[in-house]
């Protein structure tokens, strides 16, 4: 118990007012003739409170010592501090800094500086060793990556040992790029030979140019590959078939779905006209979108297609006209009992006609069955086709060509030519007169057959220049028709 009176000292209030008189309470107080300390008694239920008092001036002895002995130990330290800051500054600071630039510049990755090699023995000299270290392994990990990038899996540096997981790794990188190298070059085979074996033509269209041809679409469009690749595909596309080509492409190229398979007209690199088939896909090339077009070559299966119809429109319309004058000569014959020399020579006729119809049919599917492409001395072609129109109609007047040209032509060009000429000589009157012209135009030969006659019928014009006859336009019999188709297939018009 405090001896004194309690009251009179604040720590003798602080004790006295509380609440719980179980609670812990410590603290001290300083006043002018004595300092007190006081805490709570640590156990349970105990209401005690240990009070210390001692005077002032015993237990503020020693501060003004330790406050002297503080300066001087503080001044001592400052001292201390700046002269190692002096020391640090001008030995490892001014090393290390030189480190801290050289790793700056490793890191921007600059091989080539030099680490500093001295003989040092301490932490700068160890951390100058360190580094270099650092630095040739970084030097070997680029080497060895830049060997892989460039597929080299012989070159030296890769036998050199990379320690720790980036040394795995990087060993790991290379079995996995060898193997996948391996793979990808046996599937790029695959592919390569899958595609140039391919019967179709195909090509990827990227940004509206070749980017891709097989050597089929080579044979196709006529062109050389340093020639496609690169090559706008709206220039191999007829000009009566490159909007509806590029309007399918743009729509194909932002999502839409225009028809994935139709045909379109090209033209060849020798100006020839041809009928391909095209099946489009959309596809991604070196990440981008690009077009894969397939190509099929249908022009001689259009063309065959087209004399078929012809063929069987010709031969059913003439068979059916001249049977019925050979039935009606006939029956003259027989309601006569005696042959009417006038109906059996109209019979005849009738009949070597409708035979020089089907022969003619017979000779143009031979023709373009084994279709060849030959060279031909024009001048002389047409001479000796004048010679022959000479003897078989000696009314008619033939103007001689001049000048010859050398020209490459389907192997029915003769009886092809010979159709236009006999056309004229038959056509025209009792007494035609024919012209006939030769000129060069580039590297184009024209030869115009003129007569002095009423000119082609407008049907049969019309159903040549559409390429398909119908009942109301269609030309009388195949010889026109097998001039259009020769001419065509040697790449003229």
């Amino acid at each position: 118990r405090y001896k004194g009176n309690r009251e009179s000292t604040e720590v003798g209030r602080r004790i006295l007012e509380r609440d719980n008189p179980f609670s812990i309470i410590s603290g001290s107080e300083l006043d002018d003739n004595e300092v007190r300390g006081y805490h709570s008694v640590p156990a349970a239920e105990t209401d005690w409170v240990v009070v210390k008092e001692a005077p002032r001036s015993n237990a503020l002895a020693v501060t003004t010592q330790v406050q002297r002995d503080l300066a001087l130990l503080l001044g001592t330290m400052v001292f201390g501090f700046l002269l190692i800051g002096v020391l640090i500054q001008y030995g490892p600071i001014r090393a290390i800094k030189r480190l801290s630039r050289q790793a700056d510049t490793i890191a921007e990755g600059d091989l080539s500086v030099e680490i500093d090699d001295t003989d040092r023995i301490d932490e700068v000299g160890r951390l100058q060793q360190s580094f270099g270290n650092t630095q040739e392994y970084v030097e070997t990990i680029a080497e060895q990556s830049e060997a892989l990038s460039q597929q080299n899996f012989d070159a030296d540096v890769l036998d050199e040992e990379i320690p720790g997981t980036v040394g795995a790794s990087m060993a790991t990188m290379r079995k996995d790029l060898e193997r996948f190298i391996t793979e990808l070059e046996a599937e790029r085979e695959r592919y390569s030979t899958l595609v140039e074996q391919s019967n179709d033509g195909v090509g990827v269209v990227q940004d509206g140019e070749y980017v891709f041809v097989n050597d089929r679409l080579l044979d196709i469009t006529g062109y050389d590959r340093e020639e496609l690749l690169g090559m706008a595909f709206e220039e191999v596309v007829t000009a009566e078939d490159s909007e509806v080509a590029r309007e399918r492409y743009d729509q194909r190229m932002t999502g839409e779905s225009p028809p994935q398979q139709y045909q379109l007209g090209i033209e060849n690199s020798q100006g020839e006209h041809r009928t391909v088939e095209i099946a489009v896909s959309q596809i991604d090339h070196d990440g981008e979108p690009a077009a894969l077009v397939n190509v099929r070559d249908v022009t001689e299966r259009k063309r065959r297609k087209q004399r078929l119809e012809i063929f069987n429109r010709v031969l059913r319309h003439n068979l059916r006209n001249d049977l019925q004058v050979i039935d009606a000569v006939l029956e003259e014959v027989t309601n006569d009992s005696i042959a009417d020399e006038r109906a059996v020579s109209i019979a005849r006729r009738t009949t070597d006609e409708l035979l020089d119809t089907a022969r003619t049919a017979r000779r143009i599917e031979r023709a373009f069955e084994n279709f060849s492409i030959y060279e031909y001395d024009l001048g002389s072609v047409v001479t000796s086709l004048e010679e022959r129109a000479a003897e078989k109609y000696p009314d008619a007047t033939i103007d001689s060509i001049s000048g010859t040209a050398t020209v490459e032509a389907a192997s029915v060009l003769e009886d092809a030519l010979w159709e236009l000429l006999e056309n004229a000589c038959k056509h025209t009157g009792e007494a035609p007169e024919i012209d006939l012209d030769l000129e060069v135009r580039d590297d184009v030969a024209v030869l115009t057959i003129r007569d002095d006659g009423p000119g082609l019928p407008s049907n049969e014009r019309k159903s040549i220049e559409r390429g398909e006859e119908t009942n109301l336009q269609h030309a009388n019999g195949l010889g026109l028709w097998l001039a259009h188709w020769t001419v065509e297939a040697s790449g003229g018009s």
